[in-house]
């Protein structure tokens, strides 16, 4: 059985095929009503139309292909930011179906990763724990692997629990400032003394690495772009001074 990672902002998506499909068949029926009155001006509208179908279904498409390899990739490069020995203790924060949980987990042989997410079915399609523990038997690493319900803002774990803790695309999600900062704090919070920290998030990567360190890391890097989708986003990559 194949893993399937979710399409990332399905609503968007599905939205980009149907403006896709509107305005192809709105610039055929003008075409067809009105070519043999006003030839010019309806080819004109039919090739408005027509390039306007195009970039929306070009969009849909690259949406797709960014969701089912593009963030993939992504996940490798995040990860490739650890320096893994292999007995790590790791917490993927809005692990949504484990893209991130799951990528950490082929590279523990002692180590156990944790997932958590409230499950917003507007940010990945089929937003589901079971969804994500499913993923995980599949790809073979279910007994290095635990998914449960948690909120960012309000992580339930003790106290330098964790050796890594990862996230993507999920801060910008929280609307509130401060709501942000708390998360944050929290990841620092969780995680050991040395321990990594690793973030991909578009439009708010400063804000990240300003409230990482005056939470108490060190060694913070904001400045590696990557893209999913056709946004732009930033790594911020720090580890927690000892």
């Amino acid at each position: 059985m194949a893993v399937d990672y979710g399409i990332d902002a399905p609503v968007l998506v599905k939205n980009l095929f149907w403006r896709a499909g509107t305005a192809a068949v709105m610039g055929v029926g003008i075409f067809a009503m009105n070519r043999n009155e006003y030839p010019g001006p309806s080819m004109v509208l039919l090739v408005v139309f027509g390039l306007l179908a195009i970039g929306c279904l070009g969009l849909a498409l690259y949406m797709r292909w960014s969701s089912q390899v593009g963030k993939l990739r992504m996940r490798d490069t995040l990860l490739n930011k650890i320096e893994w020995t292999g007995d790590e203790k790791v917490l993927d924060v809005g692990c949504g179906r484990g893209l991130l949980l799951i990528g950490a987990a082929k590279r523990l042989k002692k180590g156990r990763a944790t997932g958590i997410d409230v499950w917003s079915a507007e940010d990945l399609s089929g937003n589901k724990l079971e969804n994500a523990v499913a993923n995980a038997k599949t790809e073979g690493v279910a007994d290095r692997v635990k998914v449960e319900n948690g909120d960012a803002r309000k992580l339930t774990y003790g106290d330098k629990s964790f050796d890594v803790v990862v996230s993507s695309l999920m801060l910008h999600n929280i609307p509130d400032a401060s709501e942000r900062a708390s998360a944050l704090r929290e990841i620092m919070r969780v995680l050991k003394p040395g321990g990594q920290v690793v973030i991909f998030d578009i439009l708010k990567s400063g804000e990240y690495a300003g409230v990482l360190r005056e939470s108490g890391a060190e060694k913070v890097d904001d400045s590696d772009r990557g893209y999913l989708g056709f946004l732009g986003g930033r790594m911020v990559v720090g580890r927690k001074r000892v």
